[in-house]
């Protein structure tokens, strides 16, 4: 089996200012964006492709796009979150 390496570009913030963009290879992409930083608020949201040079975007529009990724989980459903829930009978008003 051969893997095809994603390519990926991680925009970091931190307290809502951009504070990193790292473009990389790896084998996974996190979905959705990454919180941690304890209070600092410090945010990781990744746009992953697979074609030679596709994370050359560098306008500030593309990371304000990417960044809005970090608030989709409050209103809408992750993959499988609604079978999950149902099936443990919580209540989330998707």
């Amino acid at each position: 089996m051969i893997l095809t390496p994603i390519v990926k570009t991680t925009v970091e913030t931190s307290l809502k200012a951009f504070s990193a963009v790292i473009r990389a290879c790896g084998d996974i992409c996190r979905e959705p964006c990454e919180s941690d930083g304890y209070g600092t608020d410090m945010v990781r949201c990744d746009h992953c492709c697979t074609e030679d040079f596709c994370n050359g975007n560098y306008s500030v529009r593309y990371y304000m796009e990417l960044m809005k990724q970090q608030h989709t989980s409050w209103i809408k459903p992750l993959v499988g979150e609604k079978l999950y829930n149902r099936n443990n009978n919580i209540t989330f008003p998707y």
